[in-house]
């Protein structure tokens, strides 16, 4: 299942699934060095000007239009609308799904979000850069986008893949739509490149810890 802060980050650029690079392996954390960032643990939220937040609202009365994840331990769980309260992890929200990903955040220029399942495995990556210009190794606002295989092709509202990706990917023929590698500087190319491509996504920590009562 793709994770909802990949979905919104879609729908920000304008396609439908397709022109992403998607790899089986998770390349960046297979390659890493000593050093990796984090997302600061606590409850986060995807800012939206179509959704509102009223000044100190609290989460538990947030509108059902909120997008909200939990940082956890290398683990994001993801939602919408009110936050439950209570300190389970992945939370528990009344009637809306759950979502869950590993990530692995690896520093470079740009910062590069890595985040997918093992079971089946499929990891998608999402270029960062923190909100308040600083290198802290723990992020608590960040700027999001796609890292795509290459400027799409436009038919009107439609947007498909590229028709000549970025150096170093290459399209499958198990899936056509998306592209793939297994060079953690390529994806650092394709995520500097991609910036340019698409509107972008930005997300802020609520609560800096992990679980009590919203």
């Amino acid at each position: 299942m793709i994770a909802r802060l990949l979905i919104l980050v879609l729908f920000a650029a304008g396609l439908a699934g397709c022109n992403l690079v998607v790899t089986e392996e998770p390349v960046l954390s297979l390659h890493a060095g000593a050093s990796r960032l984090v997302l600061a643990p606590g409850l986060w939220v995807v800012d939206d000007d179509s959704c509102r937040l009223a000044p100190g609202a609290p989460p538990a009365a947030w509108p059902d239009c909120a997008e909200w994840f939990l940082s956890r331990d290398g683990r994001l769980a993801f939602s919408q609308g009110r936050v439950p309260a209570g300190s389970a992890f992945p939370p528990n929200p009344d009637g809306a799904p759950v979502d869950m990903a590993d990530y692995y955040l690896a520093p470079g220029h740009p910062n590069v979000l890595q985040m997918g399942t093992s079971k089946p495995p499929t990891y998608y990556y999402i270029g960062v850069e923190p909100d308040d210009g600083t290198s802290a190794a723990t992020l608590s606002a960040m700027t999001l986008w796609l890292v795509q295989c290459g400027p799409a092709n436009t038919n009107g509202d439609q947007k498909s893949r590229a028709q000549t990706p970025f150096p170093g990917l290459r399209f499958t023929p198990a899936d056509s739509q998306n592209c793939t590698t297994d060079s953690p500087d390529v994806i650092f190319e394709a995520a500097r490149r991609s910036r340019a491509l698409q509107p972008v996504k930005h997300a802020h920590l609520v609560r800096a810890d992990a679980g009590g009562a919203p």
